[in-house]
C-alpha cells in the first residue's frame, strides 16, 4: 500500500492594498467616537500604516498632510470629520473648506472680532514669537497653523460676539446693510492671508495719518476709504497692548510708543526730534493728557465687554434652563395623556367584565391611575 504524503503550507496572506482597499471610502466609512478615530472600513486605526492614512486622507480629499506624521493626519481626519457632521455634509463629497471662496463683506469684521476676542487675542500677540515644542513636533510652526485652525473653526462657528459689530459710530453706522451672520467657509490659509492684507493696509494707513503736513485727527481720513481698516485701528484702541503686534516692521519714520500712539506725529522728522519745531511742547503735554485718557477707558472697555461675555452666558444658561423646563413639562404631558387613555380603557373593560376577582383588579388599577393622573395634573397646574 503506497503511503501519501499530505504537506499543509500556511497561508501567508498578501499586504493590504490601501489604492484598492479604499478606492470607494466615504466619510460614512470613518468610525469617530467621543472624539477619537477608532476604525476606517473594518480596519481598526492602530494597523493603518502612515502610507495607508496617507491614502485615506486622498480619498477624502483632505490636502495639504504629504509630509506630517501620522499623528497629524488622525487630527486632521477627526477635525474635518466635527466640520462635516456639524454642518450635515457627511454625506456630501464636496468640502466646505476645499472649494475656492471669495471673500464677503461681513468676513473682515467676523475675523477681526474672532482674533482681538479674549480667546484670542494673546494668541495674536504671539505671532511670529519662537515656537513652541507642541508645534514643532506638529509640523505646524512655521506659518502659526495651529493658531490659524483655531480662528477656522471659531469663524466657521455662530456666537452674538462674532456676527455684531462692537464699535458703533457714524462711519460705521454705513454698514447696517451687512448680514454679518452669514458664514464663508475659508479655510486657515485663506484667512491667514486675509489677516495679513488687513495688517499691510493698516500699516499703509498709519504711515500716511503720521505723515509730515497731515494736521486730521480722524483716522479714517487717511484709510481710504476702507471701513475695515478703521474698524482694526477700533479694536486697537480697546485693546492698546496689541499695537505692537499689528504696527511691528514699520518704516523708521512711523515710530509707535508704548501706548500705541505714533510717536512721529510729535515732529516730521521723526521720533526722537520732539524739541525742532514750535508747537511740540504743547503736543506732548497733549498725548500725556490722551494717554491717561486712553488707560482710563480702557478699564473702561474691558468692564464692559466682561460684563456683556457675562450677561450673554446667562443669557445661554436661561435659554438652556427654559429649553430644559419645556422638554420636562412636554414628558409630563404625554406621561398624563397616556394615564388618561388607559383609565378610559380599564373603564371599558370594567362595564364589561363579569367576574368579580378581576373587576376587582380593575378597580384597583384604575384607582391609581386615577392618583398618578392627579398628582401630574397638580405638576402641570391643569386642576
Amino acid at each position: 500500500m503506497k503511503k501519501e504524503l499530505i504537506v499543509f503550507f500556511r497561508y501567508k496572506p498578501n499586504k493590504m492594498d490601501a489604492n484598492n482597499v479604499f478606492a470607494d471610502l466615504t466619510w460614512e466609512d470613518v468610525v469617530i467616537e467621543h472624539g477619537v478615530l477608532k476604525s476606517i472600513q473594518e480596519y481598526p486605526v492602530n494597523e493603518l500604516k502612515h502610507k495607508d492614512l496617507h491614502i485615506v486622507c486622498s480619498q477624502l480629499k483632505i490636502k495639504g498632510v504629504k509630509n506630517t506624521l501620522k499623528e497629524s493626519m488622525l487630527e486632521q481626519l477627526v477635525s474635518f470629520y466635527k466640520l462635516k457632521e456639524r454642518y450635515g455634509r457627511l454625506n456630501d463629497d464636496s468640502d466646505p473648506f476645499l472649494t475656492l471662496t471669495r471673500k464677503d463683506p461681513q468676513c473682515p469684521y467676523r475675523l477681526l472680532n474672532i482674533l482681538f476676542s479674549d480667546m484670542f487675542c494673546e494668541g495674536l500677540a504671539q505671532l511670529g514669537n519662537v515656537a513652541d515644542r507642541f508645534d514643532l513636533d506638529t509640523g505646524k510652526a512655521s506659518n502659526n497653523q495651529l493658531f490659524w485652525e483655531g480662528i477656522q473653526e471659531a469663524f466657521t462657528s455662530t456666537s452674538e460676539l462674532i456676527e455684531n459689530l462692537h464699535f458703533n459710530d457714524e462711519v460705521l453706522s454705513e454698514l447696517h446693510h451687512i448680514n454679518f451672520k452669514r458664514i464663508v467657509f475659508h479655510d486657515w490659509r485663506k484667512l491667514r492671508v486675509m489677516w495679513k492684507n488687513l495688517n499691510g493696509e493698516y500699516k499703509a494707513a498709519l504711515g500716511r495719518y503720521t505723515m509730515s503736513g497731515n494736521h486730521s485727527s480722524n483716522f479714517f481720513d487717511f484709510c481710504q476709504g476702507q471701513r475695515d481698516i478703521y474698524y482694526l485701528q477700533k479694536h486697537l484702541e480697546a485693546k492698546p497692548n496689541l499695537n505692537a503686534t499689528v504696527a511691528a516692521d514699520l518704516p523708521d519714520e512711523v515710530c509707535i510708543d508704548s501706548t500705541g500712539r505714533p510717536a512721529s506725529r510729535l515732529s516730521s522728522t521723526g521720533c526722537s526730534s520732539t524739541t525742532k519745531h514750535k508747537g511740540d511742547k504743547s503736543e506732548v503735554i497733549d498725548l500725556l493728557c490722551d494717554m491717561k485718557a486712553d488707560h482710563a477707558n480702557k478699564k473702561t472697555k474691558d468692564v464692559h465687554w466682561r460684563e456683556k461675555e457675562e450677561l450673554h452666558l446667562e443669557k445661554e444658561e436661561e435659554r438652556k434652563a427654559r429649553d430644559d423646563a419645556h422638554k420636562e413639562e412636554e414628558h409630563l404631558y404625554g406621561q398624563w395623556e397616556c394615564a388618561r387613555l388607559n383609565i378610559q380603557q380599564l373603564s371599558a373593560a370594567l362595564s364589561m367584565e363579569t367576574n368579580e376577582l378581576l373587576k376587582q383588579d380593575i378597580q384597583s388599577d384604575i384607582i391609581a391611575l386615577l392618583n398618578r393622573k392627579k398628582m401630574l395634573a397638580n405638576k402641570l397646574n391643569l386642576n
